[in-house]
Formats: structure tokens, sequence, C-alpha cells
């Protein structure tokens, strides 16, 4: 008797023992994870998801470690099922360790990283901001309106205006701000040789799209009184801007921005390169070329149709010419074609009156041809966007372009 009242008491102070080192343990990696998840908001609330680090990819699995020491710790006996989880887990650990160092931390779904700015998406009006990259930083400084470009009047000072809108390769990203194309296509335009002066607005702001150009020209540019609106449209438009943001319903009645929801996986697939590849392999990233689905074909030709038709109609109603650019990028110039189809906006365009398109992918061949330059010295070699050379070719072949319609 005098065994068994001192073996329940033993496994009494073991269940005890164990229990306090449970706790005890609880509760140190609970306030460890707390610190932790507490300086990763701080981040994200600074960078939005570019916080993700080398230890974001690898937290879940410490996370995971802690309850299952948790689970060790509570029991008696380690069970197999137990032993088979550490196992599974440190599999995948050793996996994403291993794609860390092949793909590192670089953003892979960072189209997705989209949130609404405000009404027009501008830039603060009257501040300082900056547009930095990897290779370069660039200081801009905007007017009243929220655009990287100096005060606007509404009386004309030239017999011609010309307001270009666009994103950020119509604000310059890449270029110093008298290296952005607008300022100067305004140098080619007023040669020596030309008697007509032209006046050219910036109406440009990084990460922009066609809808917002209409609505930004609809509700305040009209009453700059432009002769001519440049819009830029590329694939990026096409295939990401649309696809995240919408058409025109993205704009609310209460004044506010509203796009399409975030993809469920894009949480995941951002922190896990493994789940990410998962996402690849099963198709689910809905951005690229191959997402063009009929169903999401038809869509986007509905904006571009409502896109044609607005800018006709205020073009009529405001005397002016409307320029839709269609510009290729660094890889699609390397390729010599685009990577979707910009047939059908050019069809919608032939059928306006006071609309006309410039497909800049041949006039850039051209250019590059006759100046005997590499198209990869025109861009930043890590960034898409134009370096000064790459905009100075974009001014020249739109000036040659506008001097045609005169």
């Amino acid at each position: 008797m005098m065994v068994k009242a001192d073996s329940k008491n033993f496994l009494a102070k073991e269940f005890t023992l164990r229990f306090r080192v449970t706790h005890l343990f609880l509760v140190s990696a609970l306030f460890c994870w707390m610190l932790y998840f507490g300086w990763e908001f701080y981040w994200f609330t600074k960078v939005s998801w570019y916080f993700i680090k080398w230890h974001t990819h690898l937290a879940p699995y410490f996370f995971v470690y802690t309850a299952l020491i948790a689970l060790a710790l509570f029991q008696k006996k380690t069970s197999n099922k137990l032993l088979g989880a550490f196992s599974l887990v440190t599999g995948f650990f050793i996996a994403e360790i291993f794609l860390l160092i092949l793909f590192g931390t670089e953003q892979k779904y960072v189209e997705y990283i989209c949130n609404p700015v405000n009404f027009y998406h501008v830039w603060p009006a009257n501040q300082i901001h900056h547009i930095v990259k990897d290779e370069y930083d660039y200081i801009r400084h905007t007017n009243s309106l929220g655009f990287s470009d100096a005060e606007w009047s509404t009386e004309k000072k030239t017999s011609r205006r010309v307001l270009a809108i666009g994103d950020s390769f119509t604000e310059g990203d890449g270029a110093v701000v008298d290296s952005c194309y607008p300022v100067l296509l305004g140098k080619f335009l007023n040669s020596p040789n030309d008697s007509t002066g032209y006046e050219i607005l910036n109406a440009g702001t990084c990460g922009s799209d066609p809808v917002y150009g209409y609505q930004n020209l609809q509700d305040r540019l009209c009453n700059y009184r432009p002769d001519v609106v440049l819009q830029t449209i590329s694939s990026n438009d096409l295939l990401e801007d649309f696809k995240i943001r919408g058409g025109f319903e993205r704009f609310q009645s209460n004044h506010q921005v509203k796009y399409k929801p975030t993809p469920w996986w894009f949480y995941p697939a951002e922190i896990s390169n493994i789940t990410g590849l998962v996402v690849n392999a099963a198709h689910a990233n809905e951005l690229g070329p191959e997402s063009v689905t009929p169903s999401y074909k038809k869509a986007i030709e509905n904006i571009q149709r409502q896109i044609i038709h607005g800018f006709d109609s205020l073009a009529t109603a405001h005397n002016f010419k409307v320029v839709i650019i269609v510009l290729p990028l660094k890889e699609e110039i390397a390729r010599g074609n685009y990577f979707c189809d910009f047939s059908f906006i050019k069809n919608e365009i032939a059928k306006s009156n006071h609309v006309v398109c410039l497909d800049l992918l041949r006039p850039y061949e051209n250019y590059i041809r006759q100046s005997g330059k590499d198209y990869k010295n025109l861009y930043w070699k890590k960034d898409s966007h134009p370096n000064a050379d790459g905009y100075k070719m974009m001014a020249e072949c739109i000036a040659a372009f506008l001097k045609t319609q005169q």
C-alpha cells in the first residue's frame, strides 16, 4: 500500500512540476511572441508589406515549435504523432531556409500591395516626397493639386498647352525633375525653328492608371484649358492595375476609393516561399498574360471602352485633342512585342472624333536603331523605369508625333 501511495505522490509531484514548467514556458514564450509581433506590426505601419525579412519567413515555424513543445511538456510520454509533427515541421523549416537562400526575401507579389491613396491618387499638396529605389533617390515637390510640377495657372502662357497624364513614367520615376519626359518634351517642342509656343503640365503620379487619369481630367484638370491631353497606357494597366483595382466602380459615392479584395492566398504566400511555390504551381497568381481569361478580357475591354468614350466626350465638350500613348515596357522592347493585345483600345480610338493613338513600340525601335544605343542603357539595370536617356527617347518620339498633328 505504501508503495502505491508513494508512486501516486511521485506522479502527482511530477505532474505538478511538469505543469509549472509548462506554465512558465508558455508565459515566457507568449511574452516573447508579443514583443516580436509588436515589432513586426510597428514596421508594417511604417513600410506596409515590405516589413517582411528572413525572420518573418521563419517565425511561423518557431511558433509551431512552441506549441509542440508545450504539448510535449503536458504529456507524460511523447507520442508518435507528436514526433511525426516535429519531423514534418522540421522538414518544412529546412525547405524554407533553402528557399530563402535561393530566392531571398524579395517581395514576390508586390503588385498586390495596392491600397487606395486618395480619391485622385495624387501626392499630398505642397509637400516634398522622395522617389526611392535601390539604384536612385530623387526629390519631388508637389503643387496645390498634388502633382510633381510647379504651380499651374488657368491662364495660358503660350499658344499651346499640353497636359501630360500618367503614372510613374510620366512623373519621372528614375530621373531628376529636369529629365522627366514632360520637361524634355517642352524643350523639344519649343525649338528655335518652331514659332508655336508650348507649355507642358506634368500630371503624372507614381502608381496611377488611366481610370484615375480620366477622373482627374473630368473633375479638376479641364479647368486648365489644355489643347492636347497625353494619357499613357501600358501592359501593367491591363494586366495588373485593372485586375487589382477594377474600373470606374472603384469610385464610391462617399468620395472614397474601394479596390477589389486582396486574394486570400496573398498573406501566406508573402511570408512563405513554400506557399508561394504552391500558389504559382496552382496558377492562383492571377496576374500576367496567362491570366487573361475570356471573362477578364471582357472586363478590361469594358474599362477601355469607358475610358476612350469618356476622354472623347470631354475633348468634344472642352475642345481639345487626346493622345492615348501605348507605352512599351523595358521587357517588351527586348521581345519586340507587347505582353497583351492593344487592338481593342486602338479600334475604340479609331471610332472616336477627338482621340488618337500613339504606339511607341516601333518609334522606340527606330530610335534605338538610328542612335546605335543598346536599349538596356536607356533603363536602370534593376528597375524597369527609364533613366534620363530613356526619358529623352520618350520625349523625342512624342514630340515628333505631336508635330505631325498640328
